[in-house]
């Protein structure tokens, strides 16, 4: 997939980070392939951005997320990843921003099954940022 990196693109590619993905061996489809070499990293890499933008987020919302219970919490966020474009479009932004060219091209030819995989990493990461960080709606400047 890197047959036209230039150093830009290098350069997304060196800062991020190296995940040791306990996977099964074997053929794995090319959107599997794309999500573990190219999307997780990602993620990884722009964690505290999503933290950031998460908890901006929840404060635009007058601390409605404050409110809910731990069971009402997921299906919140889900809702909003799902129905609010606003948030949506700014966090799947964040990923393919971080694309190389020529995975760029990948997403453009894939695009509705690379999004579904993109919304269900980030409800992942989201999710786990709320685990260990259950007042993130609430939080002064971390």
């Amino acid at each position: 997939m890197l047959c036209r990196m230039n150093s830009y693109d290098k350069n997304k590619v060196d800062i991020r980070p190296i995940l040791d993905l306990d996977l099964a061996d074997g053929l794995k489809a090319p959107e599997e392939k794309f999500q573990n070499e190219t999307l997780r990293p990602i993620l990884k890499m722009q964690h505290d951005l999503i933290r950031c933008m998460v908890r901006h987020y929840f404060k635009s919302k007058k601390n409605v997320f404050s409110k809910l219970s731990l069971e009402e919490k997921p299906h919140y966020i889900k809702d909003k990843l799902l129905t609010d474009k606003m948030i949506r479009y700014q966090l799947t932004g964040m990923v393919i921003g971080m694309m190389t060219q020529d995975e760029i091209d990948y997403y453009i030819s894939n695009q509705s099954p690379i999004n579904k995989r993109i919304q269900s990493l980030l409800y992942q990461r989201i999710m786990s940022i709320i685990e260990t960080k259950p007042d993130i709606d609430t939080s002064s400047n971390e």
